[in-house]
C-alpha cells in the first residue's frame, strides 16, 4: 500500500520533506504508517525475520554497496531529486546497522539495531508492491526473487528512509534498492570489510582512465589535468586516494591548482580545486577540509564529496589584522553550517563530529610522477 501511495504523490512528499525536515531526509508519517501491511499479510513459511542476528538468507546483503545506476521501469521521478543524488553513493548493511551515504546529504540516513524481514516475491507480487516491470530489472528468470524490508527493531515499524528500506537481491554481487526511483548497487566490500574482486576491477578501470586523461592532456574547466615532460614523467605530482569510501580512488594533482578528480561511468570529472590552499581528508565522513589563505583573507571549508557532488557543509572565514611586526589578530570571523550562519560553538560541534574519524593529510598520500 505504501508504494502505491508513494508512487501517486512523489513530488508532494519530496516538497514536504524538504520544508519540514530537510536535514533528516525522511518521508512523511502518513506514508510510513501502512508499509508493514504487506509483510503482515505474507507472514508465514515464506517470510524470515532477524533482529541483529547473522543467519538466514537476508545475510546475503551484508557488506558495502556502491550505487552505480538507476534501473527498471515504473520508477518514481522528481526534478527536485535527480538520479545523480544517489549514483556514486554507498549503502552499508550489517547485522547491527545500516547506513546510506549519498551525494545529496539530506537523503542519507542510518539505523542501528535493524530488523530484516524477508519474503519471496513472484512477478505479480513484485508488480503490486513496486509498480515496476520484473523483467526490466534484469532479474534471472524464475518463480520469485528475494525481497527484504528493513524495520526499526525498537519501534517494530519499517525504517522510514528515502533509501535502503526496500531491497531486492538480483545476484550475489548486485541488489536493487528503492529510493526516489529504483537503483542498482554492486557489492564493493564483503561482510568483513574486505574489498570485492568487482570493486578492485572497477578501481583499475578508474586508474587507467586517470592515466589516459593525463597523457592526453585532457582539459577540464580550461585547465589541463597534467602534462608529460620530455623525460616521460608528469610535470605535476599526482596521487590516488578514495576520499569518500565508495571503493573508487580519486585522482589528486598538485600543480598550478591543487585539483581533485573522480571517475564515474567511464568519465573523469573534476570535484574540487584550490589555488592557494591545501586539503585534509576525512574519508569516514566523506568530507574534505579545504584550507586557503591569500592577502590576509583566510577560509576553511568542510566539503562533503560523494559521487560527483561536492557541497560545502561547514565554513569559517576571517581576516588577519597586523598590529605590529610579528603580531596580528583575527577579525571579522564568520561561521556557517549547511549554508546557514551560526555561532562559533555550533560550528565547532559540526567540526568535532567530522573530525572524530580518520584524518589523512595531503602530504601523507603516495605521490608520484611516473607515467604508466
Amino acid at each position: 500500500m505504501k508504494k502505491m501511495i508513494f508512487l501517486l504523490f512523489p513530488c508532494l512528499l519530496l516538497l514536504l520533506s524538504l520544508s519540514g525536515n530537510s536535514e533528516g531526509g525522511k518521508r512523511g508519517n502518513d506514508v510510513s504508517a501502512g508499509n508493514g501491511a504487506v509483510a503482515e499479510e505474507k507472514a508465514g513459511a515464506d517470510q524470515e525475520t532477524a533482529a541483529g542476528s547473522g543467519t538466514g538468507e537476508y545475510s546475503r546483503i551484508f557488506g558495502k554497496w556502491r550505487i552505480v545506476d538507476w534501473t527498471g521501469s515504473g520508477y518514481i521521478f522528481s526534478d527536485s531529486v535527480p538520479a545523480k543524488a544517489y549514483i556514486g553513493g554507498t549503502l552499508t548493511i550489517q547485522k547491527d546497522r545500516i547506513e546510506a551515504q549519498l551525494p545529496l546529504a539530506w537523503l542519507s540516513g542510518s539505523l542501528t539495531d535493524p530488523e530484516y524481514v524477508m519474503e519471496m516475491q513472484d512477478r505479480n507480487e513484485f508488480f503490486e508492491m513496486s509498480y515496476a516491470d520484473y523483467d526490466s530489472f534484469g532479474f534471472q528468470s524464475g518463480d520469485s526473487v528475494p525481497y527484504i524490508q528493513v524495520h526499526n527493531a525498537a519501534s517494530g515499524e519499517e525504517w522510514d528512509s528515502f533509501f535502503g528500506g526496500d531491497i531486492w537481491i538480483k545476484d550475489e554481487d548486485h541488489i536493487v534498492v528503492l529510493g526516489t526511483m529504483y537503483y542498482l548497487a554492486e557489492r564493493i566490500e564483503d561482510e568483513e570489510g574486505e574489498p570485492t574482486d568487482l570493486a578492485e576491477a572497477d578501481n583499475k578501470k578508474a586508474h587507467a582512465a586517470y592515466q589516459k586523461a593525463m597523457k592526453d592532456r585532457q582539459e577540464i574547466n580550461g585547465q589541463e589535468i597534467n602534462r608529460r615532460k620530455k623525460n616521460g614523467k608528469y610535470r605535476y605530482p599526482y596521487a590516488f586516494f578514495d576520499i569518500d569510501g565508495n571503493g573508487i580512488d580519486e585522482l589528486i594533482v598538485s600543480g598550478y591548482l591543487n585539483s581533485i578528480y573522480t571517475y564515474q561511468k567511464g568519465k573523469v570529472r573534476e570535484l574540487l580545486h584550490s589555488k592557494y590552499g591545501s586539503y585534509t581528508f576525512y574519508p569516514d565522513a566523506a568530507v574534505v577540509l579545504v584550507s586557503e589563505g591569500h592577502m590576509d583573507q583566510y577560509e576553511e571549508r568542510y566539503v562533503r564529496t560523494v559521487g560527483t557532488e561536492a557541497r560545502v557543509q561547514g565554513k569559517k572565514s576571517w581576516e588577519v589584522e597586523h598590529i605590529t611586526d610579528g603580531q596580528w589578530r583575527n577579525r571579522k570571523e564568520e561561521y556557517k553550517v549547511k549554508g546557514k550562519s551560526v555561532g562559533k560553538s555550533q560550528y565547532q560541534s559540526y567540526v568535532t563530529a567530522v573530525e572524530k574519524g580518520r584524518a589523512v593529510a595531503l602530504e601523507e598520500l603516495a605521490w608520484q610522477t611516473e607515467a604508466y
